[in-house]
């Protein structure tokens, strides 16, 4: 292993350099691209037919309320986790509020069945 120059004497580095700054950079150089070299070998190959994919986003709209968006990653695997802001609002609501609070979480199930089917049909 190489030591660094700061800590060569002259005549180290004259010795193992020969005196050379430009020699010196060359040498550096060839024992940073050899170290780059291995680190990329001993990374995971992909698969052969496998892409790296950009992540997917999923808008979701409704008028006169908040949007928000899914990241949905191609490469990535996951569960999502939905929390309730407050358990004390479900306690308030009446059984039709319960219902249409039921009939929008429907929608949201059914346009996301949609979406999946999508992404199941095959390729043409």
């Amino acid at each position: 292993m190489l030591k660094s120059v700061r800590s060569l004497t002259l005549k180290e580095f004259c010795e193992t350099y020969k005196g050379d700054t430009q020699y010196y950079l060359e040498q550096t150089r060839k024992r940073l691209a050899t170290k780059l070299s291995n680190e990329i070998k001993k990374r995971p190959k992909l698969i052969e037919n496998e892409k790296v994919q950009e992540p997917i986003y999923v808008h979701v709209e409704k008028e006169d309320h908040s949007n928000f968006s899914l990241r949905l990653d191609p490469d990535q695997v996951g569960k999502f986790k939905f929390n309730l802001a407050t358990t004390d609002t479900l306690s308030q609501l009446n059984n039709d509020q319960r219902a249409r609070v039921c009939d929008q979480i429907q929608d949201l199930q059914d346009q996301l069945e949609c979406l999946k089917k999508n992404f199941l049909s095959p390729i043409e």
